[in-house]
């Protein structure tokens, strides 16, 4: 490679795995939590809260929006159920960069799917509170 940015990038299921979890660390950095990026089973992400709690997270990331034979478009995040479960998920939206948070006891499939007018900075803002003041 001559050092040129590619006109497309390159987008593997673990290159975008990486980007989200690295892009949902930005944001708990930026908000004030301190964030240690995990390789432990089940865990990508350990949060320790402003008072000293720690949290941990599994990070689920999509690039593309699959309509899988429904009328509307949504993203598919694989949630499957674990013996231990985080404390939280953090859902990206890899196209717009935006994440919406969930408590572990509000994922309740082994799928779950949003619809990318869910993906707001509004809705990113409000639910990475909700779960950061728990």
């Amino acid at each position: 490679m001559d050092g040129a940015v590619p006109k497309k990038p390159i987008i593997s299921p673990n290159s975008v795995g990486r980007t989200g979890e690295f892009l949902v660390m930005s944001k708990l950095e930026y908000a004030g939590a301190h964030c240690v990026h995990s390789d432990a089973t089940g865990d990508d992400i350990w949060v320790r809260l402003v008072g000293g709690k720690i949290r941990r997270v599994q990070v689920k990331s999509a690039h593309l929006i699959v309509p899988n034979g429904r009328k509307k478009a949504m993203y598919t995040f694989s949630t499957p159920k674990a013996a231990e479960r985080p404390d939280f998920y953090a859902f990206v939206a890899i196209e717009p960069q935006t994440i919406l948070f969930r408590a572990n006891v509000m994922v309740k499939s082994e799928t779950t799917r949003i619809y990318p007018d869910e993906f707001a900075e509004a809705a990113e803002r409000e639910t990475m509170l909700e779960v950061l003041s728990k």
